[in-house]
Protein backbone atom coordinates (compact mmCIF):
# COMPACT_ATOMS: atom_id res chain seq x y z
CA UNK A 1 0.00 0.00 0.00
CA UNK A 2 1.35 3.40 -0.89
CA UNK A 3 2.53 5.83 1.75
CA UNK A 4 -0.26 8.24 0.77
CA UNK A 5 -2.94 5.61 1.41
CA UNK A 6 -1.39 4.65 4.74
CA UNK A 7 -1.29 8.34 5.71
CA UNK A 8 -4.99 8.77 4.88
CA UNK A 9 -5.90 5.64 6.84
CA UNK A 10 -3.84 6.83 9.82
CA UNK A 11 -5.60 10.21 9.74
CA UNK A 12 -8.97 8.46 9.66
CA UNK A 13 -8.03 6.33 12.66
CA UNK A 14 -6.78 9.36 14.61
CA UNK A 15 -9.93 11.31 13.83
CA UNK A 16 -12.06 8.32 14.86
CA UNK A 17 -10.21 8.04 18.18
CA UNK A 18 -10.65 11.75 18.80
CA UNK A 19 -14.37 11.65 18.06
CA UNK A 20 -14.81 8.58 20.26
CA UNK A 21 -13.10 10.40 23.13
CA UNK A 22 -15.12 13.54 22.45
CA UNK A 23 -18.42 11.63 22.45
CA UNK A 24 -17.62 9.72 25.64
CA UNK A 25 -16.62 12.95 27.40
CA UNK A 26 -19.87 14.60 26.29
CA UNK A 27 -21.87 11.62 27.54
CA UNK A 28 -20.28 12.01 30.98
CA UNK A 29 -20.95 15.74 31.01
CA UNK A 30 -24.61 15.32 29.99
CA UNK A 31 -25.14 12.78 32.77
CA UNK A 32 -23.52 15.17 35.22
CA UNK A 33 -25.66 18.04 33.92
CA UNK A 34 -28.82 15.96 34.36
CA UNK A 35 -27.79 15.01 37.90
CA UNK A 36 -27.20 18.64 38.83
CA UNK A 37 -30.44 19.84 37.26
CA UNK A 38 -32.47 17.11 38.99
CA UNK A 39 -30.92 17.67 42.40
CA UNK A 40 -32.36 19.86 45.09
CA UNK A 41 -30.97 23.35 45.33
CA UNK A 42 -27.61 23.73 47.04
CA UNK A 43 -25.26 26.74 47.30
CA UNK A 44 -22.91 25.72 44.46
CA UNK A 45 -25.63 24.47 42.09
CA UNK A 46 -25.51 27.47 39.74
CA UNK A 47 -21.71 27.43 39.66
CA UNK A 48 -21.70 23.68 38.95
CA UNK A 49 -24.23 24.13 36.15
CA UNK A 50 -22.13 26.93 34.66
CA UNK A 51 -18.98 24.83 34.88
CA UNK A 52 -20.52 21.81 33.15
CA UNK A 53 -22.15 24.03 30.52
CA UNK A 54 -18.78 25.66 29.77
CA UNK A 55 -17.18 22.24 29.40
CA UNK A 56 -19.93 21.18 26.99
CA UNK A 57 -19.53 24.36 24.94
CA UNK A 58 -15.79 23.79 24.78
CA UNK A 59 -16.29 20.26 23.52
CA UNK A 60 -18.86 21.46 21.00
CA UNK A 61 -16.25 23.84 19.59
CA UNK A 62 -13.87 20.93 19.32
CA UNK A 63 -16.64 18.98 17.61
CA UNK A 64 -16.89 21.68 14.94
CA UNK A 65 -13.14 21.40 14.41
CA UNK A 66 -13.42 17.61 14.08
CA UNK A 67 -16.28 18.02 11.61
CA UNK A 68 -13.97 20.15 9.46
CA UNK A 69 -11.31 17.43 9.68
CA UNK A 70 -13.88 14.85 8.64
CA UNK A 71 -14.77 16.88 5.57
CA UNK A 72 -11.10 17.03 4.58
CA UNK A 73 -10.70 13.30 5.20
CA UNK A 74 -13.80 12.57 3.11
CA UNK A 75 -12.19 14.36 0.18
CA UNK A 76 -8.93 12.46 0.72
CA UNK A 77 -10.82 9.15 0.98
CA UNK A 78 -12.69 9.89 -2.23
CA UNK A 79 -9.38 10.54 -3.98
CA UNK A 80 -7.92 7.35 -2.51
CA UNK A 81 -10.91 5.29 -3.67
CA UNK A 82 -10.66 6.81 -7.14
CA UNK A 83 -6.98 5.86 -7.24
CA UNK A 84 -7.78 2.31 -6.14
CA UNK A 85 -10.50 2.05 -8.79
CA UNK A 86 -8.02 3.27 -11.41
CA UNK A 87 -5.57 0.55 -10.31
CA UNK A 88 -8.19 -2.19 -10.38
CA UNK A 89 -10.25 -1.20 -13.42
CA UNK A 90 -7.66 -2.00 -16.12
CA UNK A 91 -7.14 -5.46 -14.61
CA UNK A 92 -10.88 -6.09 -14.35
CA UNK A 93 -11.51 -5.01 -17.92
CA UNK A 94 -9.18 -7.60 -19.42
CA UNK A 95 -11.24 -10.35 -20.92
CA UNK A 96 -9.84 -13.56 -22.24
CA UNK A 97 -11.87 -14.88 -25.10
CA UNK A 98 -11.29 -18.43 -26.21
CA UNK A 99 -13.38 -19.22 -29.19
CA UNK A 100 -13.13 -22.50 -31.00
CA UNK A 101 -14.90 -23.37 -34.21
Amino acid sequence: MSEWKVDVLNKIELCNQSITWWESRLDVLFVKLDEIEESEWYPEKDADLDSVTEDIQSLMSRGKFEWGNLQILQTEMDSMLDAIKDEIAPKAMRIDINVTF
